[in-house]
């Protein structure tokens, strides 16, 4: 029996929600554990130094620039499916993606991307539950770039560092399931009747799951830090002169 789009939908946003649930109930018992003398459960390299918490910080920010790029790219491009279509034994390949489709140069002169609207023959749909998980990988992804940018270059108040540290985590978290959820647009309509194929944007969105994996493991061990990583660099040496003869030392017996 075939799972309807809604139903799958319903299925993988009930297995995010658990997952979720899993992640910060288990967060938040070790923060309890902590609270109560106990070891818990360690997510964090509390062993290593500072400074290596800070290579690992601006690992993060890199793969969080490329994960948003990749997502963006994916949810905008043309060309996340391939789709094969024989016409008088000569196989013509369209591009599919979320919000536009590419029509190949021996359809229609010129060959370039266009919006499934200018689309008459009712085949590219764009209404696909694939394009919320897409748009809300977006969403997660950029929200996780502006806080991995604001943690290392603009937030300076201590208290509000480890909340938005949390938030990041649980974005970068909820983004990997959006991401995998978006290979749901396979099962469109267009792919019942022709082949279809992951395009160049397909491929990219594949290595965007495994970067999110990589960043999100590493956001769950690495410390968000007191500074923003420049913090260090600005802090200035301050040399207090005394005049020779203003301090005396007095022994008392």
């Amino acid at each position: 029996m075939a799972l309807s789009p809604g139903g799958l939908a319903g299925f993988l946003l009930l297995g995010i929600l658990l997952n979720l649930g899993v992640v910060v109930g288990a967060y938040i018992w070790h923060y309890m554990q902590q609270k109560k003398g106990l070891t818990g459960i360690r997510f964090d390299l509390r062993d290593i130094s500072e400074k290596q918490h800070g290579v690992f910080r601006w690992i993060i920010f890199v793969m969080v620039t490329f994960c948003w790029v990749a997502s963006v790219f994916a949810t905008a491009s043309c060309n996340f499916l391939k789709v094969t279509i024989q016409q008088k034994d000569v196989s013509v390949t369209y591009g599919f993606g979320f919000v536009k489709f590419f029509v190949p140069e021996v359809i229609s002169n010129p060959a370039k991307c266009q919006g499934f609207a200018s689309d008459g023959l009712g085949y590219f749909q764009g209404n696909h539950p694939a394009f919320t998980f897409a748009m809300a990988n977006c969403i997660l992804t950029s929200f996780g770039l502006v806080g991995i940018i604001c943690i290392q270059f603009f937030l300076k108040v201590k208290r509000l560092r480890p909340l938005l540290w949390l938030l990041i985590k649980i974005a970068m978290y909820c983004s990997i399931w959006c991401c995998i959820c978006t290979f749901y647009v396979q099962e469109t309509s267009v792919c019942d009747i022709y082949e279809c194929s992951l395009g160049q944007a397909g491929v990219m969105q594949v290595f965007n799951v495994l970067f999110l994996m990589v960043v999100s493991a590493l956001l769950f061990m690495t410390d968000c830090g007191d500074e923003a990583a420049f913090d260090k660099c600005r802090t200035k040496t301050v040399v207090v002169r005394v005049p020779a003869g203003s301090m005396s030392t007095s022994n008392q017996f």
